[in-house]
This record gives C-alpha cells, sequence and structure tokens, in this order.
C-alpha cells in the first residue's frame, strides 16, 4: 500500500468511531474534515507538510487505525499468513 491509501484507511476508521465519541456540531465538523483530507489524498500525493497542516485530524486517525489493527491481529492471529 501507498502513504496515501494507508491515511485514507486510517481516515475511515476513525470515521467508524467518530459518533461514539462525539455529539452534534462537533462530529459534523470532524466528519467534514475527515471528507477534505480523504479527498485530498485521493487526488493528490501526500507530503509532509500537509500532514503536518492536518495533523489536528491526521492524528486520531492514525491512532484509531492502529488499534483496530491491533484488535484485527488479536482476531485473527495468522492474518499475514
Amino acid at each position: 500500500m501507498d502513504a496515501n491509501s494507508v491515511l485514507i484507511a486510517a481516515l475511515d476508521s476513525y470515521s467508524l468511531d467518530l459518533r461514539d465519541h462525539f455529539r452534534g456540531d462537533i462530529a459534523d465538523a470532524i466528519d467534514n474534515a475527515i471528507s477534505k483530507c480523504k479527498d485530498f489524498l485521493s487526488h493528490n500525493t501526500v507530503t509532509t507538510d500537509w500532514v503536518k497542516r492536518n495533523w489536528g485530524i491526521m492524528s486520531p486517525a492514525v491512532k484509531a487505525h492502529r488499534k483496530y489493527l491491533i484488535e484485527l491481529f488479536k482476531t485473527f492471529p495468522n492474518f499475514l499468513y
């Protein structure tokens, strides 16, 4: 997978449990930011400057994706084999 695909997957993981942690306008604003990030990543090459500018949304997204992957590998320990 390329970096853009990994970051899009991270944003997808974050959006799955977004409504569990945030309500109303806050959830809508974060969902909008996720959508804009995914749109950018779908059409452009990610750069370190872009990640730095969008760290407020990317940091929790990467954390959520890491948590998802850990649970996946616990559930399916031979997933890669």
